[in-house]
């Protein structure tokens, strides 16, 4: 599993402008200008973590501030017995690299609300650092993000533009 994507994915996306940055087996990571796109389809693993740390690296070199969207689709279980520390402080770190983060959390239940517990604690933690907040879907995300992203960034995102971005990604992500 390597770092990038090969260059008939990265190119299926560019219409919107939307960068494969990473691949494993479980997650596809994207950029959309100075946002990450994350895609979690399948329990995060080590490879999973090295390739988020490579797209950490890639991000700060392009951009002073930058905000990510993860996709947590429903039934993901949690990180690998190996992962599960690597992981944990990658994610604890997030909210000192990343102005603002929204997770969109697709399902129900003990999984989604043990998800949404550890996120909580990443908001505490962060102290008003980054901007960091659970959803329940892309409207939800389209709605927060914009305005938080700007404030935080500089940069103004489209939300109609931002909605079809965070489609196309997730789309992408689905087609291997």
């Amino acid at each position: 599993m390597g770092m990038g994507g090969n260059a008939a994915r990265s190119k299926v996306g560019d219409v919107l402008g939307v960068e494969e940055l990473g691949r494993t087996e479980g997650c596809v990571n994207f950029a959309w200008g100075n946002i990450t796109i994350t895609v979690y389809k399948d329990q995060a693993t080590l490879d999973t973590v090295r390739m988020l740390m490579h797209v950490g690296r890639v991000m700060r070199e392009r951009h002073a501030a930058r905000s990510a969207v993860s996709f947590v689709l429903d039934g993901v279980p949690p990180p690998s017995e190996d992962a599960r520390e690597p992981f944990s402080q990658l994610v604890h770190a997030a909210p000192s690299a990343i102005s603002a983060m929204s997770t969109i959390l697709e399902g129900e239940g003990f999984w989604a609300s043990t998800l949404r517990s550890v996120i909580i604690g990443m908001k505490i933690e962060a102290g008003g650092q980054a901007a960091v907040e659970v959803h329940h879907g892309i409207e939800e995300t389209v709605a927060w993000l914009p305005g938080v992203h700007h404030a935080k960034t500089g940069v103004e995102v489209n939300p109609s533009r931002l909605t079809a971005v965070l489609r196309r990604a997730r789309a992408l992500a689905l087609d291997t």
